[in-house]
């Protein structure tokens, strides 16, 4: 006999606790491999990056500007 109080049906889960597992081919390659240096450098610095930094840097030099006038 259990100590639980039974659940109700609707108050029960329709998905499983833990996704069932997934086999992985032998030649699918792992997604936590280490790449290498430039390529992360790359993947950082992207060239979206580049325009955000360079427009801020363009504001607060306009906002430097107007304020010292």
């Amino acid at each position: 006999m259990s100590h639980e109080p039974p659940v109700p049906a609707a108050s029960q889960s329709p998905y499983p606790l833990h996704p069932a597992p997934v086999a992985k081919s032998a030649d699918e390659e792992p997604r936590n491999v280490e790449r290498t240096g430039e390529a992360k450098a790359s993947s950082l610095i992207g060239p979206k990056s580049v325009a955000v930094g360079i427009g801020s840097a363009a504001i607060v030099a306009a906002l430097l500007f107007v304020r010292r006038r």
